[in-house]
């Protein structure tokens, strides 16, 4: 049994008005923040240095001739030279903010190390992302998700490099 034009077109509107309820659905849950997640970081505990799986970044103090009369930072951040978003990837993960999650979740994937030093006067802590799925493992074994809307710069833009 063929289809008539008007039964294609009823078709074709029903599917693009399912598309557009998918694709509102799927902002929806990605776009927001949930309101029960906190920051990881804060000012009494700065994120002073950095490694993801080798890449690196740090927060240097600007010495007083760089800074102009109207700036109130004294201090800037440096990254691996293959970063190419050094400011937007340090911002990043300065003010990432995590929500505590109550059981171990299952995972195929394997974790990146991530040593981060906090108030550069401690130890830095060895923790482990898992960035397909947003899990933070705390070296306590306390586990946190990063909300999907946070997760997309907490991994650098890298230098592509060309082999001869």
């Amino acid at each position: 049994m063929a289809l008539s034009r008007k039964q294609w077109n009823n078709i074709i509107i029903g599917a693009c008005v399912f598309m557009v309820l998918v694709l509102s659905f799927m902002n929806k849950q990605t776009s927001d923040v949930p309101a029960d997640v906190a920051p990881l970081f804060d000012e009494q505990n700065r994120l002073t240095q950095l490694q993801l799986s080798g890449i690196w970044l740090a927060r240097v103090p600007l010495s007083q001739g760089q800074l102009n009369q109207d700036e109130h930072v004294t201090q800037e951040w440096q990254c691996d030279e293959r970063v190419l978003n050094c400011q937007i990837w340090a911002e990043a993960w300065s003010q990432v903010q995590v929500s505590a999650l109550t059981e171990k979740p299952q995972s195929s994937t394997k974790p990146q190390e991530l040593l981060l030093s906090i108030n550069q006067s401690n130890e830095p802590q060895l923790w482990l992302y898992y960035a397909p799925e947003g899990w933070l493992v705390s070296p306590s074994s306390q586990w946190y998700l990063v909300p999907p809307s946070l997760r997309g710069s907490l991994n650098p833009s890298l230098i592509l490099e060309t082999q001869p």
